[in-house]
C-alpha cells in the first residue's frame, strides 16, 4: 500500500477510534463481556444473524430473522446485550458509510455485487 494511503487510513482508523460511538460500543462490549455466558449467548446471536443476511434465502429471510429474534428475545431483552447491539449496529453503519464514500469518491467497479446472480 503506498505510504501515503496507509498514513490516512491510520488518521481514519484514529478519528473512528476516538468517536463517542466507538467509545460507546467498547464499554459495552466490556460490561457485557463480565458475563461469560452471556457474552457467548449474544455472540451465538450475532452468528445465526449474520448467516442469515449472508447465506439466507431472500424469500423466507424476514421469517427467519424473525425467528432468530424470537428465540434470542430473553437475552435480547438485558440492557447490556441492547446496548451492545444497537452500538455495534451502529459501528457497522459507519463503516458501510465511510466505504460508500471511498467507492462513491472512485471509479472502482463493484455493479456486480448489485446484479441477480440466477
Amino acid at each position: 500500500m503506498d505510504a501515503k494511503i496507509e498514513e490516512k487510513v491510520l488518521e481514519l482508523a484514529n478519528l473512528v477510534k476516538n468517536s463517542e460511538e466507538y467509545k460507546n460500543y467498547l464499554l459495552c462490549r466490556e460490561l457485557l463481556k463480565e458475563d461469560a455466558q452471556l457474552y457467548q449467548k449474544v455472540n451465538r446471536f450475532r452468528m445465526k444473524n449474520f448467516l442469515l443476511q449472508v447465506e439466507g434465502n431472500t424469500e423466507s429471510l424476514y421469517d427467519e430473522i424473525g425467528r432468530l429474534q424470537s428465540e434470542f428475545e430473553p437475552v435480547r431483552r438485558d440492557i447490556r446485550v441492547s446496548g451492545f447491539l444497537q452500538y455495534e449496529h451502529s459501528m457497522c453503519r459507519t463503516m458501510q458509510q465511510i466505504e460508500e464514500k471511498l467507492l462513491g469518491e472512485i471509479d472502482f467497479d463493484v455493479e456486480f455485487l448489485e446484479e441477480d446472480h440466477d
